[in-house]
């Protein structure tokens, strides 16, 4: 299957849960789920448009496994599930653009992540997050 896109493609992750399944973050700041199960003609399977600038990180979470974090320009981080249509938290960074997430901080956690901004002092400024149930 060949994907084409407009815009440049930033990260990619395929899911550990369904292997057919894999979510772009796209320069335009849309998330773009593929189902490589079904016809190129039912594909994309959904488009994700929230972040208001370039989507730089998408990744599955590891132990909700149907719940993906995705990270942007506009300084966000979202949380999403695949089968909704629209993210169901947002954490606000409001220093610098979160350029990758850092998932595996605690695979035990579901609700542990870690993001590492577009500007990394010589300190290294990652943060460590905790999603509220």
């Amino acid at each position: 299957m060949t994907i084409d896109t407009a815009d440049g493609v930033y990260d990619l992750c395929w899911s550990e849960s369904h292997d057919s399944l894999i979510i772009t973050a796209i320069a335009d700041g849309s998330l773009i789920i593929y189902d490589l199960s079904l016809p190129p003609a039912s594909n994309p399977f959904r488009s994700l448009h929230e972040h208001g600038r370039e989507s730089h990180s998408v990744d599955f979470n590891v132990v909700r496994k149907d719940s993906f974090f995705s990270s942007s320009r506009d300084d966000t981080v979202k949380l999403w599930a695949v089968d909704r249509p629209a993210s169901f938290e947002d954490f606000q960074e409001k220093r610098v653009a979160v350029l990758c997430l850092l998932r595996r901080l605690d695979p035990r956690h579901a609700d542990v992540f870690a993001q590492l901004p577009a500007i990394v002092p010589l300190g290294f400024g990652m943060s460590v997050n905790q999603v509220q149930p």
